[in-house]
């Protein structure tokens, strides 16, 4: 696949985010209650290596909870740690009077490989950094030198709703392609592969295409799908760039049901 120097970006997952902030006399001000609710995530990313990685994090809450004030810092265990003038955090109208949020966190690429399933958040007048579940990621460096590069002017990686995807590669193996297969390794995602022609001669260019299905044990899947091509010696596999889903079909239901979870 072409690498593109494009930011991937991503979402964050808690439950309901109780945290003390406040305003009292004193070096250690009262905590004032805090509860945001953030999104579930199932990530399988290989970022290529010309990138950072923007992780986005959507949550819901009230208009005057301190998370949009008060924020101090967002860790992932055994990964970096982002003080607040390092994160963008954006806001805007939701249903119900809440308001949708969105941290975004810039990851940077000697922090990879790394798998998490909590983050830690710290919030200003209070010192402790409270863990919260967001779901599954698994983040990784992509192949520099895939051999079935993808050529097409548009590609089959970007968000879409959770369903079929294609784009136009080009066989550089050196060999015949007589049969695909893919997988993805996150929880809560299908994938099924087929190109056309179904054999695919070397410098030939063809389509492959992929058919994804996604339950609803999380609100948002990216994914980048590991393809293997058989060919008349020895089998192939590339990653692909990320396919995010569940983005574009973001409504008042589903963000009430992060808000209620």
């Amino acid at each position: 696949m072409t690498h593109r120097r494009t930011r991937v970006t991503a979402v964050v997952a808690a439950l309901a985010l109780m945290v003390v902030a406040g305003c009292a006399p004193g070096p250690s001000p009262v905590p004032t209650e805090s509860v945001a609710a953030f999104a579930l995530t199932a990530a399988d990313v290989a970022v290529p290596e010309d990138q950072d990685f923007d992780v986005s994090f959507p949550f819901v809450a009230d208009p005057d909870d301190p998370i949009w004030t008060e924020l101090e810092r967002v860790a992932v265990p055994q990964g970096p740690n982002f003080a607040a003038e390092t994160m963008d955090l954006k806001r805007q109208d939701g249903p119900g009077g809440q308001q949708l949020g969105t941290i975004t966190l810039r990851m940077p690429m000697d922090s990879l490989p790394l798998s998490f399933t909590q983050v830690e958040v710290q919030f200003k007048g209070d010192d402790t950094m409270r863990s919260f579940d967001v779901g599954r990621w698994n983040l990784a460096v992509a192949s520099s030198n895939p051999q079935v590069p993808e050529v097409g002017a548009t590609g089959l990686s970007g968000a879409i709703p959770c369903g079929s995807t294609s784009g136009t590669f080009r066989n550089d193996t050196g060999e015949t392609l007589v049969s695909t297969s893919a997988r993805v390794a996150a929880d809560g995602v299908e994938v099924t592969s087929s190109m056309e022609p179904p054999r695919v001669f070397p410098r030939q260019n063809f389509e492959l295409t992929l058919d994804l299905s996604c339950d609803t044990s999380s609100d948002f899947y990216i994914v980048s799908p590991d393809v293997v091509f058989e060919t008349e010696g020895a089998p192939v596999s590339t990653r692909l760039g990320w396919i995010s889903m569940g983005y574009m079909d973001v409504d008042d239901a589903a963000l009430e049901r992060i808000h209620q979870r």
